[in-house]
């Protein structure tokens, strides 16, 4: 997991592989750590696709950019944002 300390919305932006298209908000209702990254990654379908949900107080984005198959592994991008942030729906608002 990358961990951005000072991420502002609506100023910086990620670079993840592959251009990210689709961005997905989650309800986050787990209460781990692992459960809740599996819970956005299941959002994050595609290769173009990314999810985000807040959990324990630190925003976490997901992209799957290689396998397309909404769950965590080697193709997956697991970033955590500290703080709770609202990142919207809006994939170019994050990502470049």
């Amino acid at each position: 997991i990358s961990n951005i300390t000072d991420f502002a919305v609506g100023t910086d932006k990620l670079t993840v592989a592959a251009a990210t298209t689709t961005l997905t908000k989650v309800a986050v209702t787990e209460v781990t750590l692992a459960a809740a990254l599996d819970q956005i990654a299941a959002k994050a379908t595609a290769a173009t696709t990314a999810a985000w949900g807040v959990f324990g107080g630190n925003t976490y984005v997901v992209a799957d950019t290689v396998t397309a198959d909404g769950t965590l592994d080697l193709g997956s991008v697991v970033v955590k944002l500290t703080g709770t942030l609202d990142l919207g729906t809006t994939a170019t608002a994050i990502f470049a």
